[in-house]
């Protein structure tokens, strides 16, 4: 018995020694690690190369949406409207709505022509211009704008019955000289 502990003695013995050379590398480890890394973060401190780490202070613009001026409709513009739909319709003439042109007879300012099969003919361009300028008159008398009358002519108004003041109808009778 004497001699399996003699044995076991040395055994642990072996073994402490053993893991206190393990041990002792490992501490070296570490403390090599840590000079290493404070090392690297001194060099990468002094170089700059961690600013994009710290807090900035960013100051962000809001963009502030330009409210248009309304452009209000004046009493002698109503044959410059009727001649600018002229053109915007059918290019001055020069496009005609195939259905009427069958027939015989002129629509170029695409008026009264919903989409739904029905339409409108005149019988030259001077009854469909006369019908345009009391179209416009009517609507100029009920205090829509430019904006609200081209937009009415072009799409109509929504479900409930409003009116927008600028789309690209309007935009386009803008670009007319």
């Amino acid at each position: 018995m004497k001699e399996k502990l003699k044995k076991w003695e040395g055994e642990l013995h072996w073994y402490y020694f053993r893991f206190r050379k393990e041990v002792l590398k490992l501490c070296f480890a570490v403390v090599v690690a840590e000079y290493i890394i404070a090392g690297g973060y001194f060099m990468a401190e002094h170089k700059g190369w961690l600013e994009f780490l710290k807090p900035r202070t960013v100051i962000l613009n809001v963009a502030r949406a330009e409210v248009k001026e309304v452009v209000p409709v004046k009493e002698d513009t109503t044959p410059e409207i009727a001649d600018k739909i002229y053109h915007l319709e059918s290019s001055s003439g020069k496009k005609n709505y195939s259905k009427c042109e069958a027939i015989g007879k002129v629509n170029s300012i695409g008026f009264n022509i919903p989409g739904n099969g029905k339409y409108v003919c005149f019988d030259n361009h001077s009854q469909e211009m006369k019908a345009l300028r009391k179209w416009v008159d009517e609507h100029k008398q009920e205090g829509l704008t430019v904006g609200q009358l081209l937009c009415h002519y072009n799409i109509g108004s929504d479900k409930e019955g409003k009116i927008p003041n600028d789309c690209p109808y309007f935009q386009d009778y803008l670009t007319i000289d």
